[in-house]
């Protein structure tokens, strides 16, 4: 039995393919933008989580008094984590390293290779969980010649990453180190990528400044203790600096932050933390769920705009003795078979975009292993789209009575139509919202290479947001296509009377589309406000943001009532100039 059901599901979808193209076009596109944004979603919420210690590793950061306000740095002095293992019995391991440098790499001057590394102290190793594959956590940085490369470097410079123990590099042709060791080359969980260690005190600056409390170059990292209370330990190293230097340096405050938190929350706004890259995990996920809602408002639209002209085929099945579970389980089925077609197709979409999606995020994204939580989450979705939209057909008309029916006294009901129209405002909201966003938190240019480093989030965030709005627009004119192709379908006997009495193209054309121009104009009315609000509390997390004013809900306007148009306008134009003969006769 149930094979039957599917059997005349599929039949019944490739009866009608246009319908079914939009369909599953439309719900697959949606799926798989948010199958792609979740899963770089959860690698950002990852980021510098693979650390052992990660819940006891933590940053020294200061609060610096200035005219302008705190500013909050990274950067502390050079004795700052000798002294605090010293001093602070809360601290098991610190160590004083650099940012991540650019230097060059050779072997006796030959294969020079410019690559990154990081200057650190001994206990680098015993504090970050980057794994040494050859070499001693507690000697590997300990001399002050050593040096420690990746496995990927010490490939490229002797052709192997073993027995490389003992061999001389050069750094900047300048200075000779003896490889110490081999770690393998940081992964993409890994916010920081660096392919050598150098011992940071082997620095002639960081010698100098052994007991200089005025000199920030380098970070400091902590590991404490377990137990340790985070707000007494910064209670405790507020005033360390000015303890420190017999109250010479008064306006630097050092506080802790978690290592791994770093990444997500590392924006400070006058000494608070206001943010950072959470910002665009947050934006993201809003994003996803937006594009989710249109393609599922979409999928639930067109499927009981369909089914609403099935009452009759209700109404035979009945009178041939079929029962109402039978015809549940069938508009049921039809449904579940759409939805879960446009799941294989979304994920085949993400696979196939992932490679242009990883190249703008700089990411090594798969969906060749997921999580439980994505897993269950994607098919609860799918499910809870089929159930819906096949609720209508499902539920409503097959409790139609067959004689009713068939006598064709069933006809569209207000609340059905005012629900539909409902939804359509609904997704074109959203896709307002989404248009003018990208028109205002991405209008930007830089003024040197400083600053376009420093909002490189920003850009990326920016091309991705327009790829994404542009697909929550073609979902919504996905869905408006089926639409008028819908209306224009049902009209189609009133179509051919109104030629006969004389109406032109124009005329038609005009009556078809102004109930759907007339709901965009409705969205654009809701959308504005909320997407000015947004827009602002967005911008107000920069230093220097452009200014908007009408010209941008303007163009965001003209854009959506066009696509608007043209879209209904191909539907329109083709009833419109349809033969009124053909029409009638066969109504």
């Amino acid at each position: 039995m149930l094979k039957n059901y599917f059997k005349l599901a599929w039949r019944n979808l490739i009866k009608d393919r246009r319908f079914a193209f939009l369909n599953l076009i439309g719900l697959s596109t949606g799926l798989a933008c948010a199958l792609m944004i979740y899963i770089w979603v959860q690698d950002e919420l990852h980021i510098d989580k693979f650390h052992k210690n990660d819940a006891t590793l933590f940053q020294v950061l200061e609060n610096r008094v200035q005219a302008s306000g705190i500013w909050t740095a990274k950067s502390s002095p050079v004795p700052m984590a000798g002294a605090l293992v010293k001093d602070m019995p809360e601290v098991e391991y610190a160590a004083y390293v650099s940012p991540v440098l650019e230097g060059i790499i050779s072997v006796k001057n030959e294969k020079n290779i410019r690559t990154n590394g990081k200057y650190a102290d001994k206990d680098f190793f015993k504090m970050f969980s980057y794994e040494l594959i050859t070499g001693n956590a507690d000697q590997v940085l300990k001399d002050p010649a050593s040096v420690v490369l990746s496995d990927v470097l010490a490939k490229n410079l002797f052709g192997s990453s073993e027995n490389v123990i003992g061999k001389i590099v050069d750094f900047q042709h300048e200075e000779q180190f003896v490889v110490s060791g081999v770690f393998k080359s940081p992964g993409p969980q890994s916010s920081e990528q660096f392919d050598f260690m150098l011992p940071v005190r082997s620095l002639e600056m960081v010698k100098r400044n052994a007991d200089e409390w005025g000199n920030t170059a380098f970070n400091t990292f902590l590991i404490l203790k377990p137990g340790t209370n985070i707000e007494k330990f910064n209670a405790k190293i507020a005033g360390y600096i000015k303890l420190k230097t017999n109250n010479e340096i008064t306006y630097r405050t050092p506080f802790i932050q978690r290592y791994s938190e770093n990444y997500l929350y590392g924006r400070y706004e006058n000494g608070i933390q206001v943010g950072g890259r959470i910002d665009y995990v947050r934006l993201f996920s809003l994003v996803a769920i937006f594009i989710l809602v249109i393609a599922c408002i979409n999928f639930m639209n067109l499927s009981t705009a369909k089914a609403s002209g099935r009452a009759k085929e209700v109404g035979i099945k009945k009178a041939m003795g079929a029962g109402r579970g039978a015809l549940i389980l069938q508009y049921l089925g039809e449904s579940m078979v759409m939805a879960f077609t446009s799941l294989l197709l979304a994920v085949l979409m993400a696979i196939l975009f992932l490679p242009v999606f990883n190249s703008i995020t700089g990411k090594q994204l798969t969906l060749f292993h997921p999580d439980v939580s994505m897993i269950m989450t994607t098919l609860g979705i799918t499910l809870f789209t089929g159930l819906i939209a096949g609720s209508y057909p499902a539920f409503h008309l097959s409790g139609f009575k067959p004689v009713t029916v068939l006598k064709g006294k069933i006809r569209g009901s207000a609340g059905e139509l005012f629900v539909r129209k409902g939804l359509v405002v609904f997704q074109f909201s959203l896709s307002i919202i989404l248009i003018v966003a990208v028109l205002v938190s991405f209008d930007y240019q830089f003024l040197d290479e400083r600053y376009q480093t420093l909002y490189k989030a920003e850009s990326q965030i920016s091309q991705l947001s327009r790829y994404f709005a542009g697909l929550a627009v073609l979902i919504s004119c996905l869905g408006l296509f089926g639409l008028a192709a819908f209306t224009a379908q049902r009209r189609n006997k009133e179509i051919g009377i109104r030629k006969v009495l004389g109406a032109t193209v124009s005329t038609i054309v005009m009556m078809l589309s102004k109930d759907f121009l007339r709901l965009v104009l409705i969205a654009m009315l809701i959308a504005f406000p909320v997407a000015w609000w947004a827009t602002a509390q967005w911008l107000k997390g920069f230093a220097y943001s452009i200014h908007f004013d009408a010209g941008i809900f303007l163009i965001a306007g003209v854009v959506v009532i066009l696509l608007t148009f043209f879209t209904i306008s191909f539907q329109s134009v083709k009833a419109a100039l349809a033969n009124p003969v053909k029409s009638l006769k066969s109504e």
